[in-house]
């Protein structure tokens, strides 16, 4: 199944349009911050063994409906690379590589707005992520908000495309600064997640696991992590690839993410799954 089709599943059936917005023409006119993106746990870790976490390229992962990337970086050999945990376990390549292969695509598509969420456990400096980014040619179409907009401060699809933003960067550590890098946003003050590393196939968990203290949450987007992990001795969690299409499912998905919707009264921003297609 498309994973555009449990996307626009929460709000309406798929028309196609040449002048749609990700998708379709009745995205246009609603806030990023009142979509539901599918999107991709990390989405350049490719293969079939235990430490992959996807079964295609990103290129073939956004061809399919995914507009959320979330990738994992370390600093390895004096570049920024992604790597699964340590660069020893498995590195797939320098930032820089993957951000010209999403350049590629998005060439490709100019209907589509995509958002990439980085990860920086290293604690390197956001010019050095920044510098990724400009190699990459993405600089010129990236999001760079005026302040810290509110939930109904939000561009609408059209209103990025028409202003030329075609990229939402977050990142997920502390090391974010907007003083340094104005586009490189911090993901906890927009969006909250749920707990990662779930064995439960119900998936039943909509609780805040990050960022630990949040006062007011109906400010914020949130994000749910809808991949299935295996509970190993000495505390290896590893990706359940055996479920990977009943995880998958669009039953399982809107399960969830209707159950979570429930709970918090809007329905999740992002749905980050695993082992596609």
């Amino acid at each position: 199944m498309n994973l555009l089709s449990i996307i626009l599943a929460f709000a309406f059936p798929i028309i196609a349009d040449d002048l749609a917005c990700n998708g379709d023409v009745r995205l246009c006119n609603r806030r990023y911050s009142n979509i539901s993106l599918v999107g991709s746990h990390n989405s350049a870790f490719v293969g079939i063994l235990p430490t992959n976490n996807q079964y295609v390229s990103v290129t073939e992962q956004l061809n399919i409906g995914v507009r959320f990337l979330q990738v994992q970086t370390r600093g390895h050999d004096g570049s920024i690379q992604l790597c699964h945990t340590s660069c020893w376990v498995l590195n797939a390549g320098p930032l820089s590589s993957y951000l010209r292969e999403v350049a590629t695509w998005m060439a490709k598509n100019p209907r589509e707005i995509l958002t990439v969420l980085l990860t920086n456990s290293d604690g390197m400096a956001v010019e050095r992520f920044a510098e990724a980014v400009r190699d990459a040619n993405l600089d010129g179409i990236v999001y760079r908000p005026a302040g810290q907009p509110a939930l109904d401060e939000w561009p609408t699809l059209q209103e990025f495309l028409d202003s030329g933003v075609r990229l939402i960067v977050f990142m997920v550590d502390s090391y974010a600064d907007t003083t340094k890098v104005d586009y490189i946003l911090p993901q906890f003050l927009y969006q909250w997640q749920n707990a990662y590393g779930q064995t439960d196939s119900a998936f039943s968990n909509c609780s805040i696991d990050r960022p630990k203290r949040i006062q007011h949450p109906e400010t914020y987007m949130y994000m749910i992590n809808h991949f299935l992990d295996i509970q190993l001795p000495f505390g290896i969690v590893i990706p359940n690839q055996f479920e990977a299409s009943s995880t998958n499912s669009l039953e399982s998905i809107t399960k969830q993410a209707e159950a979570c919707g429930v709970q918090w009264g809007v329905k999740p921003n992002v749905i980050l799954v695993g082992s596609l297609p």
